[in-house]
């Protein structure tokens, strides 16, 4: 939970969006989110993710400790934890 992981996750995601000067991001209390991007991220960028902290949530799992690169969703946001 630092301020870099924050913006590394948002800098490694944004060469994935169509449009990079668009609104991609949401808060909710303690919450990030980062909209799904338009392209699909390759494994390394999702490992990377994984590291900085950032994951995805679409079921009733604790994602946020347990999740991995055979758990990534193109459709999804991404989300981390402040």
């Amino acid at each position: 939970m630092s301020t870099k992981e924050i913006i590394s996750g948002l800098e490694t995601l944004l060469p994935y969006y169509s449009n990079i000067d668009g609104f991609h991001t949401g808060a909710e209390h303690d919450v990030l989110y980062a909209y799904p991007t338009e392209n699909t991220l390759p494994e390394d960028v999702i490992k990377k993710m994984i590291a900085l902290g950032w994951h995805q949530e679409y079921d009733d799992r604790d994602c946020s400790e347990d999740f991995s690169v055979d758990d990534y969703r193109t459709d999804e946001s991404w989300v981390y934890y402040t």
